[in-house]
């Protein structure tokens, strides 16, 4: 079985590709960057906007299943730049269906995000739930879900797609809100908590999240959409910071600051996202095994903090 994953550099890519490469699973990896790992791996460097170096490379490799995970992604980048957002993310998406018909790949498995819901209320979100994004990123996921389906309608393409709720793990960027606070944490800086800091989420460690798409990528199961993330552990952000703080026995530096300081505003801001993983656990024999504080104890020791 050949599998070409698209968007290797990322944190979930990454930890998928490093998981796949122990499993001695051969690999094409298409990015702008390079994966960490090197053997049973065919990199080709090139980006989701044009995949003409992609053909090339492939011309004579049948591919079996794509795993799709690139994306323009970070709240102050696609706020900023919302054209590059819709180019990169929904043409860029486009592209890669194209990409899978003309070379008759048997499986696509999206990466989908928890944004598509927009505002998520007091529920948990199940996959029915009225998509109803908040953000241009979620906008584009939205259109990205709906282009997955039409063209596999159309051309008896199978797919699988994950809606990731808060994805989290080392070497994430630091404009995700976990490494964001332990790096303020590790140079002894202030965090800072927009608006009252009583936003709720669920975080899901990775590795957790790159199991559930290996399950995926060796499974009959096709056309489904599920909710990827941990349930279990519901915490508000401000309580996020404070047991980072006490994870790293460190002296607690808070500020709350106002949405105007932040890199989002009020109204795009998400209060209540909490995923219904019932499907998945049903249909994947999905158990999210890392919990919250084990996950942050992780970071905190490959940082050594």
């Amino acid at each position: 079985m050949n599998i070409l994953i698209i968007g290797n550099s990322g944190l979930i890519g990454n930890t998928l590709v490093q998981k796949l490469v122990k499993k001695q699973i051969r690999l094409i990896c298409y990015d702008i960057c390079k994966p960490k790992y090197s053997s049973n791996i065919l990199f080709i460097k090139g980006s989701i906007e044009d995949l003409e170096i992609l053909f090339k490379k492939t011309k004579n490799i049948e591919i079996d299943v794509v795993v799709h995970l690139a994306a323009f992604l970070g709240v102050k980048n696609t706020e900023k730049d919302k054209l590059k957002c819709l180019n990169t993310n929904i043409l860029g998406t486009k592209n890669v269906l194209d990409f899978c018909v003309k070379k008759k790949v048997k499986k696509i498995i999206f990466s989908s995000s928890s944004e598509v819901y927009g505002e998520g209320g007091k529920n948990f979100l199940k996959e029915d739930t009225f998509l109803k994004p908040k953000s241009i990123y979620g906008i584009t996921k939205v259109v990205n879900e709906e282009y997955i389906k039409a063209y596999c309608s159309r051309f008896k393409l199978n797919f699988n797609i994950c809606r990731f709720f808060n994805i989290y793990g080392p070497n994430q960027k630091n404009e995700f809100v976990i490494p964001n606070f332990i790096n303020k944490i590790k140079k002894d800086q202030t965090i800072k908590i927009y608006g009252s800091g009583n936003q709720v989420r669920c975080f899901c460690y990775v590795d957790d999240a790159a199991d559930i798409l290996i399950k995926l990528i060796f499974s009959k199961i096709k056309n489904r959409t599920f909710n990827i993330g941990n349930n279990n552990e519901p915490i508000k952000i401000i309580d996020l910071a404070k047991l980072i703080y006490k994870l790293s026995n460190k002296k607690i530096r808070l500020k709350k600051v106002d949405f105007l300081e932040s890199d989002r505003s009020s109204k795009r801001e998400i209060y209540l996202r909490k995923p219904n993983i019932s499907k998945a656990i049903k249909e994947l024999n999905y158990t999210p095994k890392i919990n919250l504080i084990d996950g942050i104890r992780k970071i905190l020791n490959e940082k050594n903090i």
